[in-house]
């Protein structure tokens, strides 16, 4: 077959589609590409397969709340990677990043007992969404905290992809 003609590829790349065979630096960036999607891959993996292991006491306290389970899964997966040992720099901690003062108003006692930890955020989710309405929002308070989100203030970078991103990988869990 030969290489398509100068009319031709212009055709394929307003359609989007582009025929050129990658230079060597190309193929090294590509290679260099695909090795970095495969470790996220990976990472990812694991990050699921750790969240896995509490999948029955998440789905337990979704249905007790009347939450999406693959939501509070997601949000599992990015509060904490399903680490239940995990403490955020500014103090939170366990599978669902609970603040001392959120859990002590939740009765959590051990935010390290997965079950007590998992149960706490559950119904702090679900305490946001009640209050705010949406999903979204109630991720927002969920990360901001509530009175940052009731006031109507731009929300920080950092709680915008979070909100993103526990959304997409809720879709992600959806469509398995």
């Amino acid at each position: 077959m030969s290489p398509p003609s100068l009319t031709e590829k212009l055709s394929l790349a307003k359609k989007g589609f582009v025929h050129t065979k990658p230079k060597k630096n190309q193929q090294k960036k590509l290679t260099s590409v695909d090795a970095k999607s495969k470790r996220k891959q990976e990472l990812n993996d694991k990050i699921l397969a750790r969240v896995n292991r509490y999948k029955s006491l998440i789905r337990s306290a979704a249905r007790d709340n009347d939450l999406d389970p693959e939501l509070l899964i997601a949000l599992v997966y990015v509060e904490s990677g399903g680490n239940s040992r995990a403490v955020s720099p500014k103090k939170a901690s366990g599978l669902t990043q609970l603040m001392a003062g959120t859990a002590k108003d939740l009765g959590v006692t051990n935010v390290f007992d997965p079950r007590q930890n998992i149960s706490g955020g559950a119904r702090y989710l679900k305490q946001q969404i009640d209050s705010f309405g949406q999903v979204s929002l109630a991720l927002a308070a969920y990360n901001a905290g509530p009175t940052r989100v009731k006031k109507r203030n731009s929300l920080p970078s950092e709680t915008q992809r979070y909100i993103e991103k526990v959304l997409q990988i809720k879709r992600a869990l959806e469509a398995q």
